[in-house]
Order: C-alpha cells, then sequence, then structure tokens
C-alpha cells in the first residue's frame, strides 16, 4: 500500500483512468453533500482563505496493468466524491463555454474530463458504473442527457451555485483555481491487498456502508471482473431495480429484503447483523467452492419478485383474493415484522405445497392475531421476533394447523374480550391505519353487485374517515344541534365516544360534511355509493346509544371477518 497527496489537478491531469467498480453503490449523493462541498470551495476563496482545503483519502487498486494499455484503478472507496468533482468540472467547463472562457474550456474538456489522444473508452478519465455511466459521460462530452437522474441533478445545481457566485463578483477562472489546485486528498493505492476486504471494512464519507452495499459487494467478489459487468446488467441490476421507486411505489429497502430473506426459514436475525449472517449463510453453502453467483442471484430475484408482492399487492398480484389479503397486511403498521412469515407462506403457494384457501386462512389468522391484540392493548415489541419463530411451527402438511397453534400459544383475544374492548376503543386516535383497514374490511365483505373499489378510493384520498358526531362541537348553530342530540352530557359523549368505531365511517365528501348536523349528514350517508353508509338511513338520531350500537353491529362484522380459528 502507498499513500500520494494529490490536488484534483494533479489526479485528473495525467494518463490515469478510474473505474468504479459494480460492486459500489450507484450514484446517490444529495443537496447536503453538494451544499458542504460548495461551502469548502466558496471558503477557499474568501480573502483570509487558508491555502487548500483537504477532502479526505480516497482508495484505489492497480486493475490489470499491462505494458501499454492506459493506467486503469479501481476506486475502492471516494467514488461518490470523485463523480461529484467531475460533475461540478462539467458545470464549470460549461459555463467557461457561456462566458468564452476557451483557455478553462479546453483544458477541463481535454485534460480533466477527456484525454484528448484516446478514443473509445480509453478517452474517459472517469468511467461510472452502469447504471449511471451513460449520463455522466453524455456531461463529460459535453452533452446532456435528461434521463440521467442523480447525477444530472448534481450538474445543474452546481451550474446555480457558480452562476450565483459570478454575478456575486466571483470570478469564474478563480473558482476553477479553488477545485483544480486547492482541493487536496490522499490517494491510497493498495498493492498485496484484497480491495473487497477494504471495502467491507470503510465508511464512504457522508453515506455510510448498508448491510446491502455490503452483501453487493460480497456477491460480486465472487466473480472475476471481466464476468462483472455483463453478471450487473443481466441479473444483478434487475433484481434490484425491483425495488425501486417508481410511480405511486416508494422504495423498498434493500437491506430489509435481505434481512427477511433470511429470515423466511425461521431464523432470526439481528438487524445489523443482516451481512455478517448472509455471508456465514452463503459460506456454508455446497461445497468448498461456496455459492455460485448466477444462482443466487436467481434465487434472490425468484424471492424478490414475491416480496415486491408483499409491499405492491395492487399492481404484482393478479388473483383478487390473494391481493386483498396482502392489500390489508400491508395496511397493519405492526404487520412489517411478519413479512419473513408472509414471504414463507407465499413461497410454499408457489411452489405448489401450500393450496390457495389455506394460504388465504393462514393471511386471514395472521391479521386476526395483529388486530385482536392492538385492540386489547397487547405488546407489539415481540413480534419481530415472533413471526419468523412461527415459521418452524408450519410443517409441510399442517401449515395452517401449525400457525394457528403457535398463535394460541401468545394472547389471541376471543370475540367477548375483542368486542368489549373495541367499545372504548379510541380507535381513530390510537390506531388510524388500523381504522381505514376495518372499514375498508367491512365495506369489501358487503358482497354488493356493483362493489366500489375502496382500497384505491381511500389510497388516492378520494375517500376519507367521516366522524359522524364531529370532533369540534362549537357555539353556533350546527354545533348547538349537536349538543341538543347528544344531550346535557355532551362533553363527556363526545370525548368518550368520538373516535370509537362506532362513529366512524368512511366518505367522500368529509370538507362537506364537516360539523353539519346529523339531519344533514344522515340524508348524505344514506344516499352514498358506500354499503357501509347504508346503516344510517335506519338511525333517526345519533346519540351515544346510537353509537354504541353501531360499534356493537360494525365489532359482530370484524369479529367474523378476523375470527380466532
Amino acid at each position: 500500500m502507498k499513500a500520494d497527496e494529490l490536488f484534483i489537478e494533479k489526479m485528473l491531469h495525467g494518463t490515469d483512468q478510474y473505474l468504479i467498480p459494480v460492486f459500489q453503490r450507484y450514484y446517490e449523493w444529495t443537496s447536503d453533500e453538494w451544499q458542504r462541498l460548495w461551502d469548502d470551495i466558496t471558503a477557499l476563496l474568501e480573502e483570509d482563505a487558508k491555502a487548500e482545503h483537504f477532502m479526505g483519502p480516497m482508495v484505489a487498486v492497480a486493475h490489470n496493468p499491462t505494458p501499454g494499455s492506459v493506467p486503469q484503478y479501481l476506486m475502492i472507496d471516494g467514488q461518490q466524491r470523485l463523480t461529484t468533482i467531475v460533475l461540478l468540472l462539467c458545470a464549470i467547463r460549461d459555463l467557461a463555454a457561456e462566458h468564452e472562457l476557451e483557455k478553462i474550456r479546453g483544458q477541463i474538456q481535454d485534460q480533466f474530463l477527456l484525454d484528448q489522444y484516446k478514443t473509445g473508452m480509453d478517452q474517459y478519465k472517469v468511467i461510472p458504473r452502469q447504471r449511471d455511466r451513460a449520463g455522466v459521460m453524455k456531461l463529460m462530452e459535453g452533452k446532456v442527457d435528461e434521463s440521467a437522474g442523480r447525477p444530472l441533478e448534481c450538474y445543474n445545481y452546481y451550474v446555480k451555485q457558480i452562476r450565483q457566485a459570478m454575478a456575486e463578483g466571483k470570478a469564474l477562472e478563480t473558482i476553477f483555481a479553488a477545485v483544480a489546485k486547492r482541493l487536496t486528498l490522499v490517494m491510497i493505492t493498495l498493492t498485496d491487498e484484497n480491495p473487497f476486504e477494504i471495502f467491507e471494512t470503510l465508511n464512504s464519507t457522508g453515506k455510510p456502508l448498508e448491510e446491502a452495499d455490503l452483501i453487493r459487494n460480497y456477491v460480486f467478489m465472487k466473480l472475476s471482473f471481466t464476468d462483472q459487468d455483463d453478471f450487473d446488467e443481466n441479473l444483478w441490476r434487475p433484481f434490484e431495480d425491483r425495488f425501486s421507486a417508481h410511480g405511486e411505489h416508494k422504495l423498498i429497502p434493500l437491506s430489509d429484503y435481505y434481512r427477511d430473506y433470511l429470515m423466511r426459514d425461521g431464523t432470526y436475525v439481528v438487524k445489523r447483523h443482516t451481512y455478517v449472517d448472509f455471508k456465514k449463510h452463503m459460506d456454508g453453502q455446497d461445497d468448498k467452492n461456496g455459492f455460485e453467483p448466477t444462482e443466487l442471484a436467481l434465487k434472490l430475484d425468484g424471492y424478490a419478485q414475491l416480496y415486491t408482492k408483499i409491499c405492491r399487492p395492487r399492481t404484482y398480484i393478479e388473483d383478487e383474493d390473494i391481493q386483498r389479503e396482502l392489500r390489508y397486511i400491508a395496511r397493519l403498521s405492526s404487520a412489517g415484522t411478519a413479512y419473513p412469515l408472509v414471504l414463507n407462506l407465499l413461497g410454499r403457494h408457489k411452489d405448489g405445497t401450500l393450496a390457495k384457501a389455506e394460504l388465504l386462512e393462514c393471511l386471514r389468522a395472521l391479521q386476526s392475531f395483529v388486530i385482536r391484540r392492538s385492540i386489547g392493548g397487547e405488546s407489539t415489541r415481540a413480534y419481530g421476533r415472533w413471526f419468523p419463530g412461527a415459521i418452524s411451527e408450519c410443517k409441510d402438511g399442517a401449515v395452517l394447523e401449525g400457525l394457528i397453534g403457535y398463535f394460541k400459544k401468545r394472547v389471541w383475544p376471543a370475540d367477548e374480550q375483542f368486542r368489549a374492548e373495541l367499545k372504548s376503543f379510541q380507535l381513530y386516535r390510537r390506531e388510524f391505519d388500523m381504522t381505514r383497514l376495518m372499514l375498508i374490511a367491512l365495506e369489501d365483505c358487503c358482497q354488493h353487485k356493483e362493489p366500489v373499489d375502496v382500497d384505491a378510493g381511500v389510497t388516492e384520498e378520494k375517500l376519507t374517515v367521516e366522524h359522524v358526531m364531529p370532533q369540534g362541537i362549537v357555539d353556533d348553530a350546527k354545533g348547538e344541534a349537536w349538543k341538543a342530540v347528544l344531550g346535557p352530557d355532551w362533553e363527556k359523549v363526545q370525548t368518550n365516544l368520538m373516535h370509537t368505531l362506532g362513529n366512524l365511517t368512511l366518505s367522500g365528501y368529509n370538507r362537506e360534511l364537516s360539523n353539519e348536523p346529523y339531519e344533514t349528514k344522515r340524508e348524505e350517508l344514506k344516499n352514498s355509493h358506500l354499503e357501509i353508509n347504508k346503516y344510517f338511513a335506519g338511525q333517526d338520531t345519533w346519540d351515544a346509544a346510537a353509537i354504541d350500537a353501531r360499534t356493537d353491529h360494525l365489532a359482530d362484522q370484524l369479529a367474523s371477518i378476523w375470527p380466532v380459528l
């Protein structure tokens, strides 16, 4: 190992080429990191500034050095900083061209970004990871790729900052000199050390390594460098893309998937030990050669398809019955700890060892266990261990029996307790997500000939939770009408029953109904397209007794939807 102190100018001005290996993360710095670098640069522009700013160490390893070829180095640590510097230089170059500063433009283009005497891939001073590659290379060439994503955002950010600095009197020549001649780093070049092992121990500046980063590195170290690009393009990247944010879908944390994948067979994994346990699991596979990367990627991708069904059931599940049960589970905030169990169940169903009817019963049992315990005030603290533990009790041919037996060893409140607790439970205030789930399930079970897609309506906020007795009763005509209905103890009734199930429903007219008197709300609700609101047609008044009666009515239905098996 050797260490050299370098300025950006010396690092990029030579013939060396820096490759971002595919086991590294994609470019993911954001405005927070961009701003910190810009603050460091602008500090160098002050009259009393220090001579230079140290950016920290970067770690590289020589890659297949051969006589006559471009010297290449794999960036083991520092790729986020290096990519950002390249994008910053692109911004300076383009503003130099705009202001006809040809010397700066040409120096950056022909010496810092590209080697004017080389062609093809050899001409680029930095070669990013494949997903970032096209966009960053276009910018290095002086072109803009609107699909470049985060790198383009970084480029635009620095164009804006530099324009502002120039408007405030800073010369572009001075800004360029600060970047090229006053930003310094230590380049640590590995010789005999294993680059993967070094990577494993490092935390990149501003973005600590996640368990998924270490797992990716571990898998790729089983491949030769010459095979890594094809493996990434054809297998690994499509697998990781399943977890990306797109459309209405949020990002699915890849590290969470790996942990749940490991726990799908019933073994509990501590979150911070995901990588270590993954490595132990894979090192114990097969023969002395360990696992085969292609087989592993295909297996991980197979379970990833099931995992995205759990997280995004409406998009990826065609079977309406299974989709419904997984949509319900997705709405239970404490059910995320049950994903290893659900993954196991879906895996059994996929390989034909768990029939659809039994799968549905298992998913309903899980919902029932969580919902009834929540209403009963039972702790959720042990769920992270309980649900993976339940997998060990689910034997082939008796999965449902095993799951029921496991749940019954814990507290699974019976109907009598469930109904009693639900009567006074402040559902809306204490379990908002469960409130919406219960109302959706109550509507779904009505079996209307022309059913409303109430789940989609709630998700899109076209349907919202309506308090029949309003949350706000004030001293106006509407408030006086409610006080008359509720009686002399109206404040006590409102406090005790406002957020209970009996006083809650779904409506697309929440804003219009607001604090309106019951007579007005009743007319609107009984004409609703939702079956759950037909109930109000037979209710002439809405006092404490009416609210309690509806809670009892709905509790009976919920006990049937989510029974103790």
